[in-house]
């Protein structure tokens, strides 16, 4: 029998590198809070304002080999935001060694990517992070699951 995939990012604690307006509004907490509303206009998602390597990062609260990451980009519009997007695992919160994967986008509104992270991708915090941008980017997201 083989086993269920098991979502521990939900509801675990978020940070971002910067935010988008308000807490309340574009918060970290809205990438693991299990919910994709349909028309939420950018609300009830992540937001970072317009920065050079904006990022979002998940503490898992215990070290797990990470099997995948899904991206759940925003579902109102602008989903080409979601570009040259790297998704790293770390053990200490600052260095990001373990590399899951990466996603070159455009993304599209309303799309899920799936990243099946490296062998051994080892990790107690998981970081999304756009890595190449000509200007300042913003990084928004619905949802970030992580399946162990």
């Amino acid at each position: 029998m083989g086993s269920a995939e098991v979502n521990v990012a939900l509801l675990k604690p978020a940070t971002q590198s910067s935010t988008f307006e308000a807490v309340g509004t574009y918060g970290a907490a809205f990438a693991t809070d299990g919910l994709v509303l349909q028309l939420q206009n950018g609300y009830w998602c992540t937001h970072t304002r317009g920065e050079f390597n904006p990022w979002l990062r998940i503490d898992l609260r215990d070290t797990f080999e990470i099997k995948k990451v899904v991206l759940v980009n925003r579902q109102d519009e602008h989903g080409d935001r979601l570009h040259d997007v790297e998704v790293r695992a770390s053990l200490d919160g600052v260095s990001f060694p373990g590399i899951c994967g990466t996603f070159e986008g455009p993304g599209l509104t309303g799309e899920s990517v799936n990243m099946f992270c490296q062998e051994n991708t080892i990790g107690r915090f998981v970081r999304a992070q756009i890595v190449m941008g000509w200007y300042p980017e913003y990084l928004s997201l619905c949802e970030m699951e992580i399946y162990i």
